[in-house]
């Protein structure tokens, strides 16, 4: 439940203002005694400014990977966004094999070594992360990318490294053609919207499949899906040229 906030800062404007005009006055009046209490004070200040600004940029997140330098790793690069923690990370595919019922296996793995895998671009589990999925059931949209919709079950790692079997009934609707930008790249893809769900709530899950030709036929150029009830929504771009 949102609980409104106390309304303090208009009660503390007043106060604020007239210890700034005291400063003030006493900064147009003081002496250039360098022991004196308004020369003490406006150094402390500009320490704390100075503290606060090493700390500020501290904390700035790292610069994303530039095209440059992205068009010469010259291997197919994602950038994925852990929507509830606010994390942004980018993973370079290891390999791909096919599983003999149709589908194609993608494992990605970021340089923190976590590892992502996916089923014809559908997540199907990490290892590494604290809300590891260990798998999920997926049935394809034929030799396409994307879900096929019907039943999915996921299985995650809990506590004590037990098992927790998640089942859900879900179905794929096709949006349409869309044209999607990248960064400086523009792909034109097609939108499939998955809605899963079971008596515990529901899931939605977005791909933008390539709708290009042949030369990026099986590419998911961004999707937005669920990894698990700890890890929430991850957000994915291929951010690569292929």
């Amino acid at each position: 439940m949102n609980r409104e906030r106390p309304r303090l800062i208009p009660r503390l404007i007043p106060g604020l203002l007239f210890g700034l005009a005291a400063l003030l006055a006493g900064c147009s009046s003081r002496s250039a005694d360098p022991n004196s209490p308004a020369t003490v004070y406006e150094n402390l200040l500009e320490t704390q400014r100075e503290i606060a600004a090493r700390n500020k940029a501290a904390r700035a997140p790292a610069q994303p990977p530039s095209r440059a330098l992205i068009d010469k790793q010259n291997v197919p690069v994602i950038e994925l966004t852990i929507e509830n923690h606010d994390l942004v990370g980018h993973a370079f595919r290891r390999f791909t094999r096919q599983d003999g019922y149709g589908g194609r296996i993608e494992v990605w793995r970021s340089l923190d070594n976590v590892s992502f895998s996916f089923r014809n671009g559908v997540l199907v589990g990490t290892r590494g992360a604290e809300w590891d999925m260990l798998s999920a059931g997926v049935a394809l949209r034929g030799d396409g990318p994307g879900p096929g919709g019907g039943a999915r079950t996921y299985v995650f790692r809990a506590l004590d490294n037990q098992a927790v079997d998640v089942a859900m009934a879900c179905r794929t609707a096709d949006l349409g053609r869309q044209r999607l930008v990248i960064d400086d790249l523009s792909h034109a893809t097609r939108h499939l919207r998955e809605t899963c769900s079971n008596p515990d709530g529901t899931i939605v899950n977005d791909y933008w499949v390539a709708d290009g030709g042949a030369a990026e036929e099986g590419v998911i150029w961004q999707s937005r899906q669920w990894s698990g009830p700890t890890g929430g929504y991850l957000f994915i771009r291929r951010v690569s040229r292929f």
